[in-house]
């Protein structure tokens, strides 16, 4: 099965591993939500700096920043989906043809399957 329109058979290994680190790592997060609302837990309490209810310092920060990174996949979702929606004014039809060219491009290679690999790619690089 093709990973993506367009893209090499060579890399769908690749992809493979991204979507595998990526079910893991959103593993871990729940589990580590999970420990940080389970009082008492061992495991939310193993090693370094501790917080005022006993967690640890660096598994709070991950929970903070996956925090953040999903505000921004979010909001760049969204616009992704508004510039989708947007249909240029035919008055300004002639200045714009980079806007009109950019979607055309964008609809030959598999919107969804593109998306998922700019995401997949976003997301490595957190």
């Amino acid at each position: 099965m093709p990973v993506a329109s367009g893209l090499p058979s060579s890399n769908e290994a690749v992809v493979s591993v991204a979507r595998s680190v990526r079910a893991n790592y959103l593993k871990l997060v729940r589990r580590l939500t999970d420990d940080a609302f389970t009082a008492g837990s061992s495991e939310a309490q193993v090693g370094g700096l501790k917080n005022n209810d006993g967690t640890d310092a660096g598994p709070m920060l991950l929970l903070a920043f996956d925090t953040l990174f999903n505000n921004v996949d979010s909001a760049l979702q969204e616009l992704r989906l508004a510039v989708n929606d947007y249909s240029i004014p035919e008055e300004w039809a002639d200045g714009i043809d980079v806007a009109a060219q950019a979607r055309q491009l964008t609809g030959e290679t598999g919107a969804p399957d593109l998306y998922e690999l700019l995401d997949l790619t976003t997301f490595m690089n957190r």
